[in-house]
């Protein structure tokens, strides 16, 4: 399908690449629209999740409790309510609640899987929410309606990243044309609009190494070559708009120094082993990616310290083999002790049992 391509094209694209002619498209229009839908999706499949029984299906129940504690509701609401501030890290990434939940849900549940996307969306992590959904392309049998569901948050998905990258384009111009500190006052105004906008935050780390050469009296290497030639090692504040990239955006390769983890080189992973098979992934629009090259790309993720991407991979790859092997049931165990270690432990023993119960959403 084409906007896939197009999605992949404004994931990828560096502002070097962007036309200096088009004009600046603000941010927050399409981001309201995007945390909109994003919101109301998660409403509408919220709202089937509380049909699970509340003793069979405890996790689903506290973190329906989270959720509504968060501005979350039962079904779309008005369109006229003002959109709840949302914390993705505290409901989701990191809520042990929301991963119990996870867990009780059949593997690779479609509905699961949206519901993750939306949520990201709904919190602004456009990037984020793009690589659940497409990830969650991969699950089997897809209902036509959640299929469409994924295919409509990804392009609120693109239109965000576009709109953001444009606004950065105008900063990176600046930058090119000598001017770091009037690109950072730039750059600062775009993530007003857009705090996830992970090209912001990593065009102002370029802009904040380029003034650490300004300010030794030095000339700073060309902003295309600044971040991989640079004489000088990044300030704590730089490498904390490089981390903040990462975080928004946690594929995009140029924000990474490589030794983000202690036990493996990340540059060499993602160059090597997480991007070609993610791009293997990214452009099959019918599930058809065998369960080797998903497995692999997990492990991959897995290795880089990507481990909400490698939990929801590693889910579709579970659903489409059938269930859990004790291997799968170690590394569930160890990838939640890393991203919520509260949730370790109680999903182990659930998924231990002979015969676990799981849940599907069931649309309202």
């Amino acid at each position: 399908m084409r906007f896939i391509a197009l999605f992949l094209l404004f994931l990828l694209a560096s502002p070097a690449n962007l036309s200096w002619a088009a004009a600046t498209v603000p941010a927050l229009a399409p981001l309201q629209e995007a945390q909109r839908a994003g919101w109301d999706t998660a409403g509408i499949l919220a709202q089937g999740m509380a049909a699970a029984d509340p003793k069979r299906f405890p996790g689903i129940h506290a973190w329906l409790k989270d959720y509504r504690a968060a501005g979350g509701t039962l079904g779309k609401r008005s369109a006229a309510a003002p959109l709840p501030k949302l914390d993705v890290d505290r409901l989701v990434v990191r809520n042990p609640a929301f991963w119990r939940a996870y867990f009780e849900m059949t593997p690779g549940d479609p509905g699961t899987m949206l519901l993750h996307g939306a949520l990201l969306l709904a919190g602004g992590e456009a990037s984020r929410a793009a690589y659940v959904l497409l990830i969650a392309r991969q699950t089997v049998q897809i209902d036509k309606g959640l299929l469409e569901a994924m295919n409509e948050l990804l392009m609120h998905a693109q239109r965000t990243i576009n709109a953001g990258a444009l606004n950065v384009a105008e900063a990176a111009k600046l930058h090119d044309e000598g001017s770091p500190a009037a690109a950072l006052a730039r750059l600062r105004t775009a993530l007003d609009a857009w705090p996830a906008n992970a090209l912001a935050h990593y065009e102002s780390a370029l802009a904040m190494l380029a003034q650490q050469y300004v300010s030794r009296g030095r000339s700073a290497p060309p902003r295309s070559r600044l971040s991989i030639h640079s004489e000088l090692a990044p300030s704590a504040e730089t490498r904390a708009a490089y981390a903040r990239a990462r975080r928004h955006d946690p594929l995009m390769i140029r924000a990474y120094q490589g030794d983000e983890t202690g036990d493996a080189d990340v540059l060499l992973v993602l160059g090597k082993t997480i991007r070609p098979l993610w791009d293997i992934v990214a452009r099959d629009t019918q599930a058809e990616t065998r369960d080797d090259v998903l497995r692999n790309l997990a492990a991959g993720l897995r290795q880089a310290g990507l481990t909400e991407l490698a939990l929801a991979l590693g889910q579709v790859v579970i659903g489409r083999e059938g269930g859990y092997d004790d291997d799968d049931l170690k590394t569930v165990r160890a990838d939640l002790s890393a991203v919520a270690p509260a949730a370790a432990d109680p999903v182990w023993k659930r998924l231990s049992q002979a015969r676990p119960e799981f849940a599907r959403i069931v649309m309202p």
